[in-house]
């Protein structure tokens, strides 16, 4: 059954009609949870805005070894691990997926990640209850951006040009264009207010994550060492999947297309950052829940 309709998922980004539900066209039976345990003894979330530098901190903790495989597992798009899961015909349910997932990423010290998207996390709760996949006492993190000129520009020129990360190349030219990097602006702003009504709605005090911060390789394990409790390397991994190099691909031109921009909508950035939530708790402010 559905679940139902809850205040944040208005939010849904709109990109794509509230219908359409990626993980459920791919896994139309939904199966039943392992009765087994689950592999791991520590889990985190960390919810994503575009942009915000997920894939470079995604790199930064499974290097390290110490915090399992996170990445945008439960991203149901065209050429994601889901789908190539059920391509390749190494299940067939909702849940035997999931248990795959525990089972490939979870780190040798018993920690499971996960990253999602404002997108993927209406997806997925809209599939099964959240602590079938995270557990009941994950940690969640929100990861997002405070230059949301800067984020706009980067998403609007990865979607123009068809390079989102720097081992990519650009397929064409990006054009500035001051209305659709507003439009952007606006959706993110949507976004975090979803988010932050879905962390009220389960009772959850994320951890702020910001791009700004993250660049930092050594701030990013510390933080995650301390929210996670995670005090020794005795058992680190060596991590078997393939990953690329991540360097900013950011050029003069985005800044002094910030720069223009800012001259532009000078009262629409005023206005954006007074609607734009914010999280007052201290840290480690660590949650507990995901039901």
């Amino acid at each position: 059954m559905p679940a139902p309709r809850l205040p944040w998922k208005r939010f849904l980004p709109r990109s794509r009609p509230d219908a359409v539900n990626p993980l459920a066209e791919l896994f139309p039976d939904i199966g039943v949870p392992d009765a087994a345990a689950t592999p791991f003894r520590r889990s985190y979330v960390i919810l994503l805005m575009p942009r915000s530098g997920s894939t470079m901190l995604a790199r930064t903790l499974l290097l390290s070894g110490l915090f399992g495989d996170p990445d945008e597992w439960f991203n149901g798009d065209p050429g994601s691990v889901a789908a190539n899961y059920v391509a390749e015909e190494r299940g067939n349910t909702f849940y035997s997926y999931v248990s795959h997932i525990h089972e490939t990423t979870t780190g040798a010290n018993g920690v499971f990640g996960v990253q999602l998207s404002f997108e993927h996390l209406v997806h997925l709760d809209a599939l099964t209850p959240l602590s079938h996949v995270v557990g009941p006492q994950a940690c969640w993190f929100l990861l997002r951006r405070r230059n949301l000129v800067a984020q706009a520009i980067s998403a609007y020129k990865a979607v123009a040009t068809g390079q989102y990360h720097s081992y990519q190349e650009a397929r064409a030219e990006a054009t500035y264009d001051a209305n659709v990097i507003a439009d952007t602006i606006a959706a993110f702003v949507d976004w975090e207010l979803g988010a932050f009504q879905f962390f009220r709605e389960r009772g959850l005090w994320p951890i702020e994550l910001y791009y700004e911060d993250i660049v930092d390789e050594a701030f990013s394990i510390a933080l995650f060492r301390n929210a996670l409790q995670i005090y020794d390397d005795l058992e680190a991994d060596t991590p078997a999947r393939q990953t690329y190099p991540i360097t900013k691909i950011a050029t003069s031109e985005n800044l002094r297309w910030e720069e223009t921009f800012r001259s532009q909508y000078a009262k629409f950035l005023v206005e954006i950052e007074r609607k734009r939530p914010r999280i007052l708790i201290p840290f480690p402010g660590t949650s507990a829940g995901g039901s």
